[in-house]
């Protein structure tokens, strides 16, 4: 499955002015916000989301349209550690989920899911980074 979005709920979020989100904003633009059914987890400098069944779990981010697919993919795969450079198996799988927009529009987007297991991680419940990280959880 292939698609032309991206969704960002950690580090790169725009608010953060993380370096690896001018790579983001070079090879892709903002088109909104939105959540995916999913769980978050603190992993300690950064989150990880793992896909969750139960409809209430959710996972808030941003959406971006891709430009340059390719370039885009080969910087942030290196950055999230699943490129072909990485053992296995990787911290971070990069998927296509389903993405329901703040507009209730259903995206597909690829996102980086975490892949090592949640125990022993801090579950974030509100399922915003941002508002974590602003409250001082990192």
């Amino acid at each position: 499955m292939s698609t032309n979005f991206i969704f960002i709920y950690g580090t790169l979020l725009s608010s953060l002015n993380h370096p690896m989100h001018n790579v983001l904003e070079k090879y892709a633009e903002l088109e909104g916000e939105g959540h995916i059914q999913a769980k978050l987890y603190d992993l300690g400098r950064y989150p990880g989301v793992v896909m969750s069944g139960n409809p209430s779990d959710r996972v808030k981010g941003e959406i971006y349209k891709i430009s340059d697919g390719e370039k885009l993919f080969s910087l942030l795969d290196r950055y999230e550690g699943c490129s072909d450079n990485f053992p296995e198996p990787h911290q971070y799988l990069r998927r296509v989920v389903q993405v329901q927009a703040d507009d209730g529009t259903m995206i597909d987007a690829w996102v980086y899911l975490y892949n090592w297991g949640s125990a022993g991680h801090t579950y974030i419940e509100s399922g915003d980074y941002l508002e974590y990280v602003e409250r001082g959880g990192r």
